[in-house]
């Protein structure tokens, strides 16, 4: 009767064992994402004031291709928030019109478009982010930084994309007005950047990706040089180059005032 015992009470810590590594486990995975993630957000944040030209490639699912050119003015200040207006020179029908975006790490985005035939400046309302970017398969809240306020964050797995190895990270938009359920992000493990997201609509169904080419430049800043999104349901895609980066600029705060996006050439 005592061996029974014995073995009874051996049993039951070994299955409480089991309980305790299996909790502790989950609890890791959670607290990992957070930390993954606070390093993907170190890693491109902590750049010096640019200006830089971007093509938009627009194909449609005909293969029929449109591209636009515009020129992008970013500021980064203190690691707290960022800058970028992005004003369209070609084609002739959005010639002059502008997108400026205030991201901040403490809440949601700001977001206004310039329309020049109207001349007025509108701002894009948490509600109306989930629209397109222009007529592209971005959504507006694709735009600015990726900033830790926006999501929850939950570990998926292990998994390699183009040759590299990387971490799979769930991530739920807080925003409620969001056009998605959630994002798988692939995070690189040997530099921390998101290399490619997969994106589910509200009932949970993928339809789109975006693929990310970054760039090391000078002083040790990573920069987005290539984004393409492929929307697989309408066979869309959009295309996103920037060159010409240009460092030897510094912008005032008021530059990117939403008051005076109308003045900037």
């Amino acid at each position: 009767m005592k061996q029974f015992t014995k073995r009874t009470v051996q049993f039951a810590l070994l299955c409480l064992t089991a309980v305790l590594i299996s909790f502790n486990k989950v609890k890791e995975t959670k607290v990992d994402a957070d930390k993954i993630m606070e390093k993907v957000q170190n890693t491109i944040l902590g750049h010096s004031d640019y200006k830089t030209d971007v093509e938009m490639i627009l194909t449609r699912g005909n293969g029929k291709s449109y591209t636009r050119q515009m020129v992008s003015f970013n500021k980064e200040v203190n690691r707290e928030k960022e800058y970028s207006l992005m004003k369209f020179n070609t084609p002739k029908d959005v010639k002059g019109m502008k997108s400026l975006i205030h991201s901040f790490m403490s809440k949601s985005d700001d977001q206004w478009i310039y329309i020049p035939g109207i001349n007025a400046t509108k701002r894009i309302a948490n509600e109306n982010k989930s629209g397109a970017f222009m007529g592209s398969e971005f959504a507006n809240e694709d735009l600015g930084i990726m900033n830790l306020f926006k999501y929850k964050f939950e570990y998926l797995e292990s998994k390699s994309f183009n040759g590299k190895e990387c971490h799979v990270i769930r991530s739920y938009p807080i925003n409620k007005y969001s056009g998605y359920k959630y994002v798988d992000i692939h995070v690189t493990k040997d530099g921390f950047l998101p290399a490619f997201l997969k994106y589910y609509n509200r009932k949970g169904q993928y339809f789109k990706n975006q693929e990310i080419v970054w760039e090391q430049f000078k002083g040790g800043s990573w920069l987005l040089t290539t984004a393409k999104v492929i929307n697989v349901k309408n066979k869309r895609t959009t295309t996103l180059k920037r060159s010409n980066f240009q460092f030897d600029v510094a912008f005032e705060a008021s530059f990117f005032d939403s008051e005076n996006i109308a003045n900037v050439e």
